[in-house]
């Protein structure tokens, strides 16, 4: 659960912290005051794109930092996470996951497994039927399991649909692109590259520095043979003379030739290195047009010797391909027949699950509605399994999510239902029922009660309490029902700083002043029978309808 969250520079949000709890957390304010920014700051923190008007002020960066806790790991370090966001004027991001780095890809990914956001917005994700099948597949593990083995046929099957889509033109497109690709392929092969070619660089080093090589070694082979080479040996006599009278006398003779040896070898060496310069003249012009043939043949087929031989390899492919162009078509069709058949077979399989799972699931969400206040409201899963040669990425089926809202009525799809508040609630029972397949330990809900009120109101709020048992529970509203039942209540308001701009302030409401602060939902204002409704409320908080 998110047990801390801290907003910086996000709309009239300056720098706020949002202290949260277990069990069910409800943020309340008048409209305006910024309770939907703690929303999309959550949002951010998951991934979501940022959009510069979000920002208070571009001189400085929107920072969004959540601590994390996770009770069922066994390290510290697992069990207290700290994830943070940091997003400039210019769009740069600094993600980080306890002080690592991480990209957004990665960042998103971890927000995953942790919160579950239902925004004002989501209501009409369910008037798309992608949507619906996808609700329908994160219900059952079973379902995923077969879907990730008709996905790997599917993504061949496409992979050798594409290849036989490329059928390199018509006779004479062919055999243009074929002579290029012999001649491309015959350049590569006559340059014989070898992977020590890029060695080649440090003799360019070296033939570049030539002058500077060649003065230098010269005054180190005058040093050697007219000064050093003779002290030293004048040196070593002295030395050897003495050897014999004591051990250390001994020991410095040998210290001093062994030194003598190493520097022989470095004068042999200066003499070969100038022996070879002056005599490399025409080997250094082969080496120069060398590099120059491997650096023409980078600019044309790869920045590296590695991306010139995979350029190769894909040239000879693809000409076998055409000079065998019938063989290799009928190769691929008799690939395509193979896979469709295996696909078909699967997507059999999966669609006669999800019309089981879809029953299920249905039974489920319906009972879900019957505790929301919504008796006569019926939701019926449908699947539909389509016989024609088509594939798509989810299989042959098309499910969707019927309704029927009257006794005596017919199933109608979702765009039917006309009452926002309706839609809010048939949203929480699908949320609800498949809770637990989303593997979550917050689920955060923005207004979905908007649009519902006395009894229905009730309901929902208990709905959002129950499922606070399970999980971490926070939920923007505007309902006194709602407000009544939380365990953690947050207070959000507007102060104007210094009478030069206004800034989004927090407070954590205690026992009294979460009943005003009911009360004031309830009645517009605090009066003594709005001070007793909200004592009433409140104690629904402790007669949960089960």
């Amino acid at each position: 659960m998110i047990t801390n969250l801290h907003i910086r520079n996000l709309g009239i949000i300056k720098d706020i912290d949002v202290e949260l709890g277990e069990g069910f957390n409800v943020l309340t304010g008048e409209t305006g005051a910024g309770k939907t920014l703690i929303i999309d700051a959550l949002n951010l923190l998951s991934g979501e794109r940022f959009s510069k008007e979000m920002m208070r002020n571009k001189e400085e960066e929107v920072l969004i930092e959540a601590n994390i806790f996770d009770g069922s790991k066994i390290s510290e370090e697992e069990k207290n996470v700290v994830v943070s966001r940091k997003i400039s004027f210019d769009g740069k991001n600094i993600c980080k996951i306890n002080g690592r780095l991480v990209s957004i890809r990665e960042l998103k990914k971890y927000m995953q497994n942790v919160i579950d956001i239902h925004s004002q917005n989501d209501n009409q994700k369910l008037f798309d039927k992608k949507y619906h099948i996808e609700l329908l597949d994160n219900f059952s593990n079973e379902i995923l399991e077969i879907k990730y083995k008709y996905l790997t046929e599917y993504n061949e099957y496409i992979s050798i649909k594409k290849q036989l889509q490329e059928n390199f033109g018509d006779d004479s497109l062919r055999i243009r692109n074929l002579d290029i690709m012999r001649y491309q392929l015959n350049e590569i092969e006559e340059a014989g590259i070898i992977e020590s070619e890029e060695e080649l660089e440090i003799k360019k080093n070296k033939i570049q520095n030539r002058e500077k090589i060649i003065t230098n070694m010269q005054s180190v082979e005058y040093e050697f043979e007219n000064n050093i080479i003779n002290s030293f040996e004048n040196v070593m006599k002295n030395f050897s003379k003495l050897s014999g009278i004591d051990e250390e006398y001994e020991s410095k003779y040998n210290l001093l030739e062994s030194s003598y040896y190493e520097m022989k070898e470095v004068m042999d060496f200066t003499r070969d290195v100038l022996c070879n310069l002056n005599n490399d003249g025409f080997e250094d012009e082969k080496i120069l047009n060398r590099i120059d043939l491997i650096n023409k043949l980078k600019r044309k087929y790869g920045g590296s010797i590695e991306e010139i031989e995979k350029y190769k390899e894909d040239l000879k492919d693809k000409i076998s391909k055409i000079e065998n162009l019938d063989d290799y078509i009928n190769k691929l069709k008799l690939e395509e027949e193979s896979i469709k058949k295996t696909m078909t077979k699967i997507a059999y399989t999966l669609s006669e699950k999800r019309k089981k799972v879809a029953s299920k699931l249905s039974c489920l969400i319906n009972k879900e509605l019957l505790d929301m206040d919504m008796k006569n409201v019926n939701v019926n899963i449908e699947v539909t399994y389509d016989n024609d040669d088509e594939f798509t990425a989810t299989g042959k089926d098309s499910v969707e999510f019927l309704i029927k809202t009257n006794l005596g009525g017919e199933y109608l799809p979702l765009t039917k239902i006309a009452s926002g508040g309706e839609m809010s609630r048939v949203m929480l029972a699908i949320k609800t029922v498949l809770f637990k397949s989303y593997n979550v330990s917050t689920v955060v809900f923005d207004e979905i009660d908007v649009g519902i009120s006395g009894m229905a109101a009730t309901k929902v709020a208990k709905k959002m309490e129950k499922l606070s048992k399970e999980a971490q529970v926070i939920c923007v509203t505007h309902l006194a029902n709602v407000a009544a039942l939380a365990d953690n209540n947050l207070y959000i308001y507007k102060e104007n700083l210094n009478n030069k701009e206004t800034a989004t302030k927090i407070k954590k409401l205690s026992g009294e002043e979460k009943i005003r602060e009911v009360a004031r939902i309830s009645f517009g204002k605090i009066t003594e029978v709005a001070i007793k409704y909200a004592y009433e409320l409140q104690k629904e908080k402790f007669n949960i309808l089960e």
